[in-house]
């Protein structure tokens, strides 16, 4: 009786290329223009998102609308049922979620220093 596995071919599949890409720096005044899509750092004058992710945007004007940002830093930025971590921006308009606020910054650098202070080598 022949064994199965002596019969079968075994193909490779090359792997699954990304279909588009965002450049890091983009200098000319068109926005960037992200829809239900992500990208990792994006840095323009001016970023559009709808239903995308990023991890960094870092931009003088951003329009975000129902997107995840990590890491957010603008002069101006609107922003429509969305999630940031960390917006750091002179003017914000509209409803966001900041994870990452003054208040809960403050109790995290006053957690980081009381813990480093009781963990420190006693003399």
């Amino acid at each position: 009786m022949a064994d199965a596995s002596e019969n079968t071919e075994q193909t490779w599949e090359p792997p699954i290329e990304p279909t588009k890409a965002i450049p890091v720096d983009i200098p000319s005044a068109d926005p960037v223009c992200l829809q239900q899509d992500c990208a990792q750092v994006i840095e323009a004058e001016s970023v559009k998102m709808e239903q995308s992710a990023a991890f960094t945007v870092l931009a003088d004007d951003v329009d975000i609308t129902d997107s995840a940002v990590f890491i957010v830093r603008s002069e101006s930025a609107r922003v429509t049922d969305s999630i940031a971590f960390i917006l750091a921006s002179n003017e914000v308009k509209g409803n966001v979620t900041a994870v990452f606020t003054p208040v809960t910054a403050a109790i995290v650098g006053g957690a980081i220093v009381i813990g480093m202070w009781l963990i420190r080598p006693r003399r």
